[in-house]
């Protein structure tokens, strides 16, 4: 998905279509240049059915002290997390993340904005026993500070229901410029869509496998004032 001439990329996103929890996203990736959004998924087990993946970008005019922080950590064949930080001054508008060489065995637990908005934590788990070694990156958009600027989330219940979604919603008077997801399951459960919309991010989850643990999902706006 590419801006429109002249804009850039505020946040990304993206979202599966007939996955049904058997396809994983391991790319949600601003590129450089901040004009244009990949994705990518892998199935996570041989599946049958159709399924397509989408990218989103919410694009705009750039604003003040626009910048992409990429942070990739060492390739090794263990869960991780990975932490990408804002210049002092800026703060997030957007988050990004991606895994190297997943294979499909990697599912994307959280791709998180800390509270303060100065940083985001990309986690991912393997589905199972998992020896290639792999990476994760954290991408962090960060600008001067939008007016009006708040993190909100919301969470689902916390159950054994196989599928989830978690809405949240911008303050009135704010938009949705950008956002992220985290979900529980320990590598069991996937994230089907990360969607923005004018004034909510909307999160979907399905379990990869039967699961009988409890898990939920939680969806992360970040909102400002247009």
């Amino acid at each position: 998905m590419t801006c429109p001439a002249g804009r850039v990329v505020l946040s990304p996103g993206g979202y599966l279509t007939g996955a049904n929890g058997a396809v994983g996203m391991d790319r949600i990736r601003p590129n450089a240049a901040l004009t244009s959004v990949t994705v990518r998924a892998a199935e996570t087990d041989p599946f049958g059915g159709a399924w397509s993946v989408t990218a989103v970008a919410k694009c705009a005019f750039a604003p003040p002290g626009l910048t992409r922080v990429a942070v990739t950590t060492l390739s090794t064949s263990a869960d991780k997390s990975v932490t990408a930080t804002c210049p002092a001054g800026r703060f997030l508008t957007g988050a990004g993340g991606q895994f190297t060489n997943g294979g499909g065995e990697v599912i994307m637990a959280a791709l998180t904005p800390n509270p303060a908005l100065t940083a985001v934590t990309v986690t991912g788990d393997e589905d199972a026993v998992y020896t290639p070694t792999w990476s994760a990156t954290a991408y962090a958009i960060c600008a001067n500070p939008l007016p009006g600027l708040v993190r909100v989330a919301a969470t689902s219940p916390s159950n054994s229901t196989a599928a989830k979604a978690a809405v949240a919603f911008c303050p009135a008077g704010t938009v949705q410029v950008g956002g992220g997801a985290s979900v529980g399951g320990g590598g069991e459960v996937v994230i089907d869509d990360i969607s923005p919309a004018p004034t909510t991010m909307t999160v979907v989850a399905d379990e990869e496998d039967p699961f009988a643990g409890n898990w939920q999902a939680t969806s992360y706006a970040i909102c400002a004032l247009p």
